[in-house]
């Protein structure tokens, strides 16, 4: 295997990336201060995905986290 292979960022792992990213930016623009603040807290989880020791999607969200997550990517044109 090549070194440049083993540190690629996958597919699903640039998805991943893109739905953190929108929620990021997505937490900017919410009045819900709450809801804003999970997004932005997500969304920086998600824009790390393939890092080491960040959280693995999705068995380390709960079931809201998942929620907002789906709510995101959907509108993305994801399917969940």
């Amino acid at each position: 295997m090549q070194l440049e292979q083993r540190y690629e960022v996958k597919p699903e792992e640039r998805q991943l990336q893109d739905v953190g990213e929108r929620m990021m930016d997505l937490g900017c623009k919410l009045d819900d201060h709450v809801k804003a603040n999970q997004y932005s807290i997500i969304g920086n989880h998600l824009a790390n995905a393939g890092a080491l020791f960040e959280k693995r999607y999705p068995k380390d969200f709960n079931e809201q986290q998942l929620s907002y997550i789906h709510e995101v990517a959907r509108s993305m044109g994801f399917k969940c």
